[in-house]
């Protein structure tokens, strides 16, 4: 059996080449990238007495920018065992590492052909630094120097660095967008909350007497604001600062003004969620005991409605019977005292 992981949005190198070109995808920096991933690959392949066998240009999927992955590896020793040894096959591994590296530098996937190679590896002196030239000898000659894939992570250890550094980066990067979606998951939390109790029908009838027209005001004060002209002020900022208070209920003072002027109150946000959270408490208690479908404990049928539903279940496996056996009466089926086994008439 073979089980895959289906990456979206991602091409091969030899559709990247096919529809736009190596030289527009792959640049210096995004080849030395490439290789450092396929080398840890390989190095983990490798230490598990493992081989890849399938690096090819039609098998290495580039998701997004820069991120590798090698498709079917292993599926050859499944689908062709291999006769060679392990260590054959490592090296038969870093010599096609090699050709994949060529075809990337030289931006042609006949790069690495027999005929082709002289000049390839004089574009490739032309081109890129010597330390690029050495990395694609020693891939290519792995066979006569038994080179294996410890010795190409330690020449390509500095590269490593930056990889390493790129990885700490986009960590970061998602550590914080995934800290603001926290955020705003709270916020929405102590939105709803509020939406419920202020603009709930109940809203006035909770045991908390001076829950309800605290929460009123609070709800103006948050999302009324009119200033000295008597336009509405909406700002962002404020609605997201006074949720963030409430939500952590703390000890500032805020000044709650009735949309009459007629009562002025200074109360803390910690007062605020407290009454906040006895009125949430109470409306769940009130959905609870109501005939609520999602909270409602299901009513057990009485003698009757069993009967009735036992006798529906006999019928139902009559007509069934019937179906199996057209050329058979029904009456020659005969049920074993309302048990679902049936016991067939000579016929």
């Amino acid at each position: 059996f073979f089980f895959f992981f289906f990456f979206q949005a991602e091409d091969g190198i030899r559709d990247a080449q096919e529809s736009r070109g190596l030289g527009d995808v792959y640049k210096r920096q995004s080849i030395w990238s490439i290789v450092c991933q396929i080398v840890c690959a390989l190095r983990h392949l490798h230490l598990q007495n493992l081989a890849c066998r399938v690096l090819a240009p039609s098998k290495i999927l580039v998701q997004g920018r820069s991120r590798v992955r090698i498709s079917c590896a292993g599926m050859l020793d499944l689908v062709s065992p291999p006769t060679q040894d392990f260590m054959t096959l490592c090296q038969e591994d870093l010599i096609a590492l090699g050709r994949l590296v060529l075809q990337l530098c030289c931006r042609d996937l006949a790069a690495a052909s027999r005929e082709n190679l002289p000049r390839s590896m004089e574009f490739v002196e032309a081109q890129y630094s010597a330390e690029m030239k050495q990395l694609v000898w020693q891939l290519l000659s792995a066979g006569n120097k038994q080179v294996t894939i410890l010795d190409i992570s330690m020449f390509v250890s500095g590269h490593m660095m930056s990889e390493l550094q790129g990885t700490y980066e986009a960590y970061d990067e998602l550590e914080g967008q995934a800290a603001s979606e926290v955020e705003n998951g709270r916020l929405t939390r102590i939105l709803v909350k509020l939406s419920f109790v202020v603009q709930h029908p109940m809203f006035g009838q909770f045991e908390s007497s001076e829950a309800p027209y605290l929460l009123k005001l609070t709800w103006d004060y948050i999302f009324h604001q009119m200033d000295e002209e008597g336009c509405p002020v909406v700002e962002y900022a404020h609605v997201v600062d006074s949720l963030n208070k409430l939500d952590m209920g703390v000890d500032e003072q805020v000044m709650l003004v009735s949309s009459d002027g007629a009562d002025l109150l200074c109360v803390s946000w910690r007062d605020l969620k407290d009454c906040l959270e006895k009125a949430a408490h109470e409306l769940l208690e009130a959905s609870a005991d109501s005939q609520n479908a999602y909270v409602q404990t299901p009513v057990q049928p009485n003698q009757d409605q069993l009967a009735q539903m036992q006798q529906m279940q006999m019928q139902m496996q009559q007509m069934q019977s019937q179906q199996w056996h057209g050329e058979v009466g029904a009456e020659e089926w005969q049920p074993d005292n309302g048990s679902q086994q049936w016991q067939p008439g000579d016929y």
